[in-house]
């Protein structure tokens, strides 16, 4: 590019944009090359480098604070908000942030669970396996407020109901039906569409949808109790012009009084159907006690225990 087509530019830019702060270094850079005195153009040129060195160190000033706050957003997007629910003793819910590398490590955990319970000939070896599941959750945050030991007998059946444990023995003597549920089990999984209904929520909802019966259950609970437990919902329904069914999906495994059993791919609760309004739900599972850990929308994972659970391929 010649000097000339230089000045050319020059006189244009300077003409076009009259603004102070850029007129005086376009008229200074025109000076330069047209040649003008030497002291006005030695003047000029260190302005130009001052003002040149003061927006560098600007730049320099907020560049780091400007990728702060973006690697800061970038991470914060990269997080994976995880829910731990404790089902029994005293409850409650605790959310944490995981990195995805970090809920990777914890989706491997379970299915490590589930490979080992596959090989499990007894219920004292399932419950070794949770004892060590509950080691590995805590390196992550995911016991909630529980120490290790709370955490290890709640997944394990420590605090389960005993009035209703004997029950649910005399039950199976004799019943070939029982045969097709789990009872009394450990229970470990990983499921979409899939949650927990505490006892307080269950009454509240038969309290407003069937007001005439909510004393009876009032009545049942504080005589008959099933606290801490928990009612595992699996898959539920909608009602239009046809009725549309959602399943669970993902596994299930169980070792107790009726042996070993496995569930994988999708399934309902076959224990109730619980119609509501426009739809309703497939109960599965009555008192769970344990973790129950939840991320995204309804995908959760499962350690505890069961009083009784029922699930298949078909829903009721």
């Amino acid at each position: 590019m010649n000097p000339p087509f230089i000045f050319y530019i020059g006189d244009i830019l300077y003409k076009c944009y009259p603004l102070a702060g850029i007129n005086k270094y376009i008229r200074s850079a025109l000076l330069i090359f047209r040649g003008g005195k030497n002291l006005e153009r030695n003047n000029l040129i260190k302005k130009s480098l001052a003002f040149a060195v003061i927006l560098l160190f600007i730049g320099l000033a907020f560049a780091p604070s400007i990728n702060a706050n973006v690697s800061k957003a970038s991470q914060e997007d990269e997080l994976v908000k995880i829910t731990t629910e404790v089902c029994g003793l005293n409850g409650g819910k605790q959310t944490i942030k995981l990195t995805q590398d970090e809920m990777e490590e914890v989706k491997a955990l379970f299915d490590s669970i589930r490979e080992k319970l596959d090989a499990t000939e007894s219920r004292e070896e399932g419950e070794d396996i949770f004892k060590e599941a509950v080691l590995e959750l805590d390196k992550y945050g995911l016991l909630g407020d529980l120490s290790i030991k709370q955490a290890q007998r709640l997944v394990t059946g420590g605090y389960q109901n005993i009035r209703i444990m004997k029950i649910l023995r005399r039950m199976i003597d004799g019943n070939q039906n029982i045969n097709n549920s789990s009872l009394l089990c450990l229970t470990a999984g990983h499921a979409t569409n899939s949650f927990i209904i505490g006892p307080l929520v269950f009454l509240s909802l038969i309290g407003i949808l069937f007001p005439v019966f909510s004393n009876l259950w009032v009545f049942i609970f504080t005589y008959f109790p099933l606290a801490p437990f928990g009612l595992m919902v699996f898959g539920d329904y909608s009602i239009g012009q046809h009725a549309v069914f959602y399943p669970a999906e993902g596994w299930i495994r169980t070792i107790g009084l009726t042996g070993f059993k496995k569930w994988d791919g999708k399934f309902y609760g076959q224990l109730l159907r619980i119609d509501i309004l426009l739809g309703g739900l497939f109960l599965g599972g009555i008192g769970f006690t344990g973790l129950r850990i939840n991320y995204g929308f309804l995908n959760t994972f499962f350690l505890g225990s069961t009083l009784i659970l029922k699930i298949g391929p078909k829903h009721l």
